[in-house]
């Protein structure tokens, strides 16, 4: 288990850049598997869609995405990692990049479910979030960059339904004012519907998603904070201007 000054106010790890600090200097940390594991766990699918935007089949991304993570926790490839250039999702996307080339998915595939699996890839899930998007085989990385801005925000909202759950919230309260978290997610939502559901005024209401709204921000910031090397004020505003931009 983690120390509390090893988890960030987000709950998770702060130890994205941190660690890969660590694994430079041949340092073992005591939150090191679960943090490769949220590595793997936050990057898988913003690979995955960037596999099959490239022109790979779903299965073949599936297998590139396993491929490559595996090389990434069990091999010294994070530790070859150049921090100067500061941001992990850059450093993951150049490093999938490279491997999808030098990959030939027909003779190196490993075998799904077997045990080179690290984790289990929600293929149906996956497809659904890439529902609707042209896929085709393109050079351009602003899918990935859009799927990681999705990517984190998802991340977001399950933290913060796990700890109003564990706060012992309502899990329905939860998914109702969760819909204003996001442009589409509230889409044809009112604020009105939602106090009537919630069975509140709509003032009450609205102070309740404007609170929710202040931590989605604040979990999403520290999210984005723990993969930067040097998560200061102004490279965080960067970033977090990069990730809206991401999903215009």
């Amino acid at each position: 288990m983690a120390s509390n000054r090893d988890r960030t106010k987000a709950g998770f790890p702060s130890t994205c850049w941190t660690l890969v600090v660590s694994l430079k200097e041949g340092q073992k940390t005591s939150s090191r598997d679960e943090s490769l594991s949220q590595i793997c766990e936050t990057y898988w699918f913003p690979l995955y869609s960037f596999a099959r935007h490239r022109g790979r089949s779903s299965h073949d991304a599936e297998d590139a995405v396993q491929g490559f993570l595996t090389s990434v926790v069990t091999g010294d490839y994070l530790a070859r990692a150049d921090h100067e250039k500061g941001k992990l999702r850059t450093f993951l996307l150049t490093g999938f990049t490279r491997y999808l080339k030098d990959l030939n998915v027909q003779k190196n595939a490993l075998k799904r479910g077997g045990q080179n699996s690290i984790l289990s890839l929600d293929l149906m899930q996956a497809e659904e979030w890439l529902e609707g998007e042209e896929i085709q085989d393109t050079e351009t990385s602003l899918d990935f960059e859009r799927e990681w801005a999705l990517t984190t925000m998802r991340t977001a909202i399950s933290q913060i339904e796990k700890q109003e759950n564990q706060s012992g919230k309502s899990s329905a309260r939860f998914k109702i004012l969760s819909r204003f978290l996001t442009p589409q997610s509230c889409d044809g939502f009112t604020r009105e519907e939602a106090a009537n559901r919630l069975e509140i005024s709509p003032d009450a209401c609205d102070k309740a998603i404007q609170r929710l709204r202040l931590t989605f921000r604040e979990t999403v910031r520290e999210l984005v904070a723990g993969t930067l090397v040097d998560p200061s004020r102004d490279a965080i505003k960067e970033e977090m201007e990069q990730l809206q931009r991401a999903l215009l």
